[in-house]
């Protein structure tokens, strides 16, 4: 009886924290349109091209195949293929469900019962978002400068303050304990040097996570400037570098209301159109949709496996 009324409970949890978010979302999205009009919105969105938004949805799929790479140098045992389905399979549970952490969670419990070592390959994604966050904050930061954004002081005292955190939690990981009662999560956590990262893996990695945040912002640049938005590309950089750690609160559901209203605030302070703004965040949305449609498709048709 209590083995079953624990389950019970966690899932009565986990749905009364999905509902608040539901909730969230939906509170944010409300206040914004009381803000912006969705039919100028949709005006602005009917100027889109379709070569942009085909161009836009091509770098999508390239950028996917870097962030397949990037788990590829933390894990040489998996091949690239079996790389890019866990990769589209993460895209997918990060949008259908409250966070994107939460998705890189299942993309490492799935990697990590195909693997012959779960603990390395749990550790890989872990090292492997970690990584991304720094390469993602360094060059938001090296953007801040040439961006033309009011309060650039402040903007980069957050940036620097969560590079500091990101770079604590990678510091703080490989001081875990490995013994006692700490050995069960030093198993699937363990510290980086017992992976066996070497430091060209490292620099790598964090290369590729520049080319891919690099991606990221040239796939709103690209509908962006078709929709209408004039910025410089330093402020595309930051924009797209602060909205994507605003993301990483598990406050929404796939980040709806928080990506919107985050997005319009920042190109607001840049004398940029709302509704241009909402229209640009709507592609994204819909664009964020096909990856996960792409995810959903291959974990219903295909197994998990790392060669």
């Amino acid at each position: 009886m209590a083995e079953n009324t624990i389950p019970a409970k966690e899932r009565r949890k986990a749905w009364a924290w999905f509902a608040v978010k539901v909730v969230v979302s939906v509170g944010l999205l409300a206040l914004l349109l009381a803000q912006v009009s969705l039919g100028d919105a949709f005006d602005a969105l009917s100027g889109l091209s379709w070569p942009s938004f085909s161009a836009a949805l091509a770098i999508v799929i390239v950028a996917h195949a870097v962030n397949a790479r990037r788990l590829c140098v933390f894990l040489p045992g998996i091949s690239f293929g079996p790389a890019l389905r866990f990769t589209f399979i993460g895209t997918f549970y990060s949008t259908v469900l409250p966070s994107q952490l939460v998705g890189d969670a299942i993309k490492a419990v799935r990697l990590a019962r195909a693997h012959d070592n779960a603990g390395r390959a749990i550790a890989a994604v872990v090292r492997d978002k970690i990584m991304g966050l720094i390469a993602l904050i360094v060059l938001s930061l090296a953007a801040v400068p040439l961006s033309m954004m009011p309060g650039q002081g402040k903007i980069a005292a957050a940036l620097l303050a969560a590079l500091a955190a990101t770079a604590f939690l990678w510091w703080a990981l490989d001081r875990l304990p490995q013994g006692g009662r700490w050995a069960h999560v030093a198993k699937y956590l363990p510290r980086a040097a017992d992976t066996g990262l070497s430091a060209r893996q490292l620099a790598e990695n964090f290369v590729w996570g520049l080319v891919l945040q690099a991606l990221v912002v040239a796939i709103f640049a690209v509908v962006g400037i078709d929709l209408g938005l004039d910025i410089k590309a330093g402020a595309w950089i930051v924009i797209i570098g602060l909205v994507s750690l605003i993301l990483l609160l598990p406050v929404t559901v796939a980040g709806v209301g928080l990506r919107d209203g985050s997005l319009i605030g920042f190109m607001g302070s840049l004398g940029q159109d709302p509704a241009a703004t909402l229209a640009l965040s709507l592609v994204i949305l819909i664009l964020s949709l096909m990856g996960a449609a792409i995810g959903f498709a291959l974990d219903v048709t295909s197994r998990d496996r790392v060669a």
